[in-house]
């Protein structure tokens, strides 16, 4: 996933702060990124045959829509599929300068209507249930007024795992604490969207030092 764009680096941010249609050659940059992503991991001596495929294909789509060869059906690789989807979804919920991002709730109504030719039925299914309602990284507000990050998903009978970042006045605090979001004091009651994101210390969120 993090190098399958690899041929779109150096004009990837023009494309996302322009508000205006894209050009020709601008559509073929596009078109030609996976076989140029691959032949530069190729250059950095990335041979494995199944991720170069993978990369090579993950704009192809089920109903032969896609590119850059138009296969359909089994010709492309469930992983392609899955890459393909997960850089959709990616896309919803992040803001660009001719739309705004979606929130969850919206991007995962989105995905759920994709399974139309497009991908085969099974993928966007796959997707939403590994997603859960609060994917972790999702900025929530809780019923004591805490925005928290959700850090991990449900587990058995017991709801997501988030920390919280900000006081119930809007005070930062200066570490996180753990919430177990199927208390009721903990409990979610909306998806947090702020223009600006708060800064956020990711090592502590995750974990890792």
């Amino acid at each position: 996933a993090l190098t399958a764009n690899l041929a779109l680096v150096p004009v990837a941010d023009k494309l996302n702060a322009s508000n205006r249609v894209l050009t020709d050659e601008q559509r073929a940059v596009i078109r030609k990124h996976p076989e140029r992503s691959v032949q530069a991991l190729k250059e950095a001596n990335i041979t494995s045959p199944l991720i170069l495929k993978i990369i090579a294909q993950h704009h192809e789509q089920a109903d032969g829509s896609g590119y850059p060869h138009g296969l359909s059906g089994t010709e492309i690789r469930g992983e392609a599929e899955i890459l393909a989807l997960a850089e959709r979804y990616v896309a919803m919920i992040t803001k660009r300068a001719y739309r705004k991002r979606m929130n969850i709730t919206e991007a995962r109504k989105l995905i759920a209507s994709l399974a139309d030719g497009k991908f085969r039925p099974a993928i966007p299914r796959a997707l939403l249930s590994l997603l859960t309602d609060y994917p972790p990284g999702t900025l929530v507000r809780l019923t004591n007024n805490e925005v928290a990050v959700i850090v991990r998903r449900p587990h058995r009978h017991r709801g997501p795992f988030a920390k919280a970042i900000i006081g119930p006045r809007g005070n930062r605090y200066s570490g996180t604490f753990e919430r177990d979001c199927s208390l009721l004091d903990f409990n979610i009651v909306d998806v947090e969207q702020p223009e600006v994101m708060p800064s956020m210390d990711f090592g502590l969120l995750w974990g890792f030092h």
